[in-house]
């Protein structure tokens, strides 16, 4: 699984995001908007993105948390990702 998150400093929702996804043993490539020109190329991209996270999942976008949180519900149905042990999860390997 591949995941793209463009963040800022001082987002909490940002870091439950971040949380989530080290909780499952997902890695992610993490985007800090506030260097460089990032911020002006994800707007380019996404116009519409006026909190953080925005999230890529496989190269779809899913939005923010609540899409980040729907789409790990679809990677893993049996237990919804609550078994918090990602690739180890005991639902997933049966």
């Amino acid at each position: 699984m591949k995941v793209t998150m463009y963040t800022k400093s001082g987002c909490p929702n940002c870091v439950i995001a971040k949380n989530l996804i080290n909780s499952l043993n997902i890695e992610y490539e993490e985007v800090d908007v506030m260097v460089g020109d990032r911020l002006a190329i994800l707007l380019a991209a996404r116009p519409e993105a006026r909190q953080m996270p925005q999230i890529w999942v496989n190269d779809q976008y899913v939005g923010g948390l609540a899409g980040l949180q729907a789409a790990l519900k679809q990677v893993c149905p049996p237990c919804h990702g609550s078994c918090n042990q990602g690739r180890d999860c005991p639902a997933r390997n049966k």
